[in-house]
């Protein structure tokens, strides 16, 4: 969209405003997960693809988290590999827990402990 939040959160743009409130919505429930393009870096240069076998030692929110499970399932085959998603404080890992349960059936490819 080009904006930062406070553009699009401050905006009389019915458009935008509409926008605004389905990110709300379905970033609740898990459907759409915000990220800064630098959370994204480590999974692309990573390369991560179905069959490997990832440990993400700072997984909460679980944005990383979720982009390696989702890479384990490219292709349309049969999802292959595994994600181990750790994170030190109980608190952030119940964060990591919730988003993740997002991901559905895709889940049983992820360990996540703490």
């Amino acid at each position: 969209l080009g904006l930062d939040s406070g553009a699009l959160k401050f905006s009389s743009d019915e458009t935008l405003q509409a926008t605004r409130k389905w990110l709300i919505r379905n970033g609740a429930i898990g459907l759409v997960l915000r990220q800064a393009v630098d959370s994204m870096l480590p999974v692309a240069l990573l390369g991560v693809q179905p069959g490997h076998t990832v440990l993400d030692m700072c997984a909460s929110p679980g944005s990383k988290t979720t982009q390696c499970v989702e890479a384990l399932h490219a292709g349309g085959g049969e999802p292959a590999g595994v994600v181990i998603a750790n994170d030190v404080s109980p608190q952030r890992a119940y964060t990591l827990v919730r988003r993740c349960d997002a991901l559905g059936a895709a889940a049983a490819r992820l360990a996540i402990v703490c």
